[in-house]
């Protein structure tokens, strides 16, 4: 998984080149700000400009890797959402720090509400915890357990649910899971 940390003090450009493919010459340029502009430039706040803009990037980049796989494969595919996912409200806090505090997702880029809306082919996408066995903090958007979050994202866009525990659990955990796996809406077995 690519992943990106950056403190940030001022305003500066920020130019990513990743090679996608070994040997094909494929390349994905991840600049900052973004091309269409950093959104969510206030009053000159860099930190959120910048992770605004390298959500917006990665989220490009995976609405490009639906898209392949539906051409080039035509099946349902797993959109994989790992850990907890950015959180609203949370960014705040983040930003605020100038990307100092820490939170693992938005290092790992795990925005989940922006992306997910955006997919080209959502009726073969599957929303795809690895988490289904998380305890439940609170019923809150912020602290709810990621399949819980990811349902909430999910329900007005005709998106399927999947998920898996982290393994090594107990029974209690798998309980856990089988009862969150029925409120799921799953894929059918049956095509």
């Amino acid at each position: 998984m690519f992943q990106l940390r950056a403190q940030l003090r001022e305003a500066v450009p920020l130019v990513c080149r990743l090679r996608l493919a070994p040997g094909t010459g494929a390349e994905a340029t991840v600049t900052w700000p973004h091309e269409s502009g950093p959104r969510g430039l206030v009053n000159g706040d860099p930190s959120t400009a910048f992770l605004n803009s390298y959500n917006a990037n990665l989220n490009s980049y995976g609405d490009w890797l639906s898209e392949q796989v539906g051409v080039d494969f035509g099946t349902d595919h797993l959109i994989t959402l790992p850990g907890w996912g950015e959180r609203p409200g949370v960014s705040a806090e983040e930003t605020a720090s100038l990307l100092n505090l820490g939170y693992e997702e938005f290092s790992q880029g795990l925005d989940w509400a922006d992306p997910l809306p955006s997919l080209p082919d959502r009726n073969s996408s599957i929303a795809y915890t690895t988490y289904l066995d998380a305890a439940a903090l609170e019923q809150t958007p912020q602290l709810t357990e990621p399949a819980g979050y990811i349902a909430s994202l999910v329900a007005h866009l005709g998106m399927r649910e999947g998920g898996e525990n982290t393994g090594d659990g107990t029974v209690a955990d798998l309980q856990l899971v089988v009862e969150r796996a029925q409120n799921c809406t799953w894929p059918s077995s049956t095509g």
